[in-house]
C-alpha cells in the first residue's frame, strides 16, 4: 500500500511539473492556455476599435513629428490594425495568491514568431490599472504583449507591497512567456513609473530578459 501511495504521490507531481513546462502552441485554444497549472482563468476580450484607432493616430502623429530628432529613421509608422489583434484577461496563480493578467498578440503570432513584450504598468494601490485595450494597443507594434494587474488589484488576492512580493506577478509572466512555442524566443521588457521599478527588481532577481526600457521610473519607493 505504501509503494501505490509513493507512486501515485510521484505520478501526481510529475504532471503537474508537465503541466507546467509543455510548450503552449495555440492562444486561439483556451485549452491550451487553461492545462497550464498556475493558469486558473481564461476569459476572451473584445476589440475597442474606437479607442485604438485614437491611440493608433496620436501615436503616428507623435512619431511625425519628432523623426527629424531620430537617428534611425528606416522604419515604417505602420502598425498591425486593431481588428488583427487578439486578447485575453487571465487570471493565474503567483506564490498563494491570485492575480489577473492580461495576453495580447497578433492574430497571425503563429506565423511571424513574434517577441513577448512584458508591460509593468505604473501606478500604486488603488491607483491605475491596466486597461485592456492599451495591451491591445502594444500588441499592434508586433509583441505577444504580457501583463499583470499586481497582486490585490482588478478583484486579485493579497495585497500590493508596491516593489516586494507583487514582483514575483510579473516573474511569474516570465515563466508563461517561455512556454510560447510560437514566439521569438526573445523576452523584453517595458515598465512606466512604478512599473519601471518593477522592471528594476524583475532585472535584478531574473536574467531571462533580453532587453528592458524604462520610463519615468524611480530606482525603489523609500
Amino acid at each position: 500500500m505504501r509503494s501505490v501511495c509513493v507512486s501515485l504521490i510521484v505520478f501526481v507531481c510529475l504532471t503537474m511539473t508537465l503541466s507546467a513546462c509543455t510548450p503552449i502552441t495555440s492562444l486561439s485554444s483556451f485549452a491550451e492556455l487553461k492545462r497550464v497549472t498556475f493558469i486558473l482563468k481564461v476569459e476572451p476580450l473584445e476589440n475597442d476599435l474606437e479607442y485604438l484607432a485614437a491611440y493608433e493616430l496620436g501615436t503616428k502623429e507623435l512619431r511625425e513629428k519628432f523623426m527629424e530628432y531620430i537617428e534611425f529613421k528606416d522604419h515604417s509608422l505602420d502598425l498591425i490594425p486593431a481588428d488583427n489583434i487578439i486578447g485575453y484577461k487571465i487570471r493565474y496563480k503567483s506564490d498563494d495568491e491570485e492575480v489577473v493578467g492580461f495576453v495580447s498578440a497578433p492574430a497571425d503570432y503563429q506565423n511571424k514568431n513574434y517577441p513577448v513584450l512584458l508591460y509593468n504598468r505604473g501606478g500604486g494601490p488603488g491607483l491605475t490599472l491596466n486597461e485592456p485595450s492599451h495591451i491591445r494597443f502594444l500588441a499592434q507594434f508586433g509583441f505577444i504583449v504580457l501583463a499583470s494587474q499586481y497582486r490585490g488589484a482588478d478583484g486579485g488576492t493579497g495585497k500590493d507591497e508596491f516593489g516586494g512580493a507583487d514582483v514575483n506577478d510579473v516573474v511569474k509572466l516570465i515563466d508563461l512567456a517561455e512556454m510560447l512555442s510560437f514566439a521569438s524566443g526573445k523576452i523584453y521588457m517595458l515598465g512606466w513609473s512604478r512599473g519601471a521599478m518593477q522592471t528594476y527588481i524583475t532585472l535584478s532577481k531574473d536574467d531571462r530578459i533580453d532587453a528592458a526600457v524604462c520610463g519615468a521610473g524611480l530606482p525603489i519607493w523609500p
